[in-house]
């Protein structure tokens, strides 16, 4: 997605006048290149913005915080089946076995930290009540941006 940014320099423009010095005009703006960098936090939310319309008969209906928290674990899940599919089909002779998914198999597997269930289910509900204050402070803010609105509006 490009956005129309640019970058200019200011460089100073004047009449030298007969005492040989610069009487000034004004200012010369030269476009120099730039680049944006962003995170990718960042980067998501500004191609959300330049891509979709928001506000009244515009704009794609997003899902909710919850139906995409669902639809990512469902991802993984269906992930996890399939690696386990693989290991099962490698042991069982069915698919010739490859050391190197084995190694980055066994790399995830070690990376997962181990957890209490009462653990996980504490970090969980922390992360979701995160993610629910995060939608309630963003529907606020929308709330508040189309109020103002109506308000310059009359």
């Amino acid at each position: 997605t490009q956005i129309g940014v640019s970058a200019f320099m200011a460089a100073p423009l004047g009449v030298r006048s007969e005492l040989g010095q610069d009487a000034p005009l004004g200012k010369c703006f030269h476009r120099i290149q730039c680049q944006i960098r962003a995170y990718e936090a960042e980067r998501i939310g500004v191609d959300f913005i330049t891509q979709n319309t928001i506000g009244q008969g515009g704009g794609e209906v997003l899902g909710s915080d919850l139906e995409k928290l669902e639809s990512s674990v469902m991802k993984l899940v269906m992930m996890i089946e399939s690696a386990i599919a693989h290991v099962d089909d490698v042991i069982a002779g069915k698919a010739a076995g490859d050391t190197r998914v084995g190694r980055c198999l066994a790399e995830a597997v070690a990376s997962v930290p181990e957890l209490a269930p009462a653990e996980f289910e504490a970090s969980f509900s922390k992360g979701l009540q995160d993610l629910l204050m995060v939608h309630y402070l963003g529907s606020l803010t929308q709330s508040q941006i189309a109020f103002m609105q109506r308000l310059q509006s009359m």
